[in-house]
């Protein structure tokens, strides 16, 4: 059985901590930066082409109201 992965927007990286720990399971690193035009580039660290393929996946992402 593969582990739990979880997954999280910058605003919740500390519930997404707390979760991690609790369940047990493996964070996964994100890599965040932007394009000049503003756009947002993310990029999964997992191992290979079929780092999640068949793994449970949690993602924690909070609105953020202005």
């Amino acid at each position: 059985m593969r582990p739990i992965m979880v997954l999280s927007t910058e605003p919740s990286q500390y519930f997404a901590d707390r979760l991690t720990r609790s369940l047990g399971a493996i964070a996964v690193e994100i890599k965040r930066s932007r394009f000049a035009d503003g756009e947002r580039y993310l990029k999964l660290e997992v191992n290979g082409r079929d780092g999640l393929v068949g793994a449970d996946v949690v993602i924690v992402g909070i609105e953020e109201h202005h």
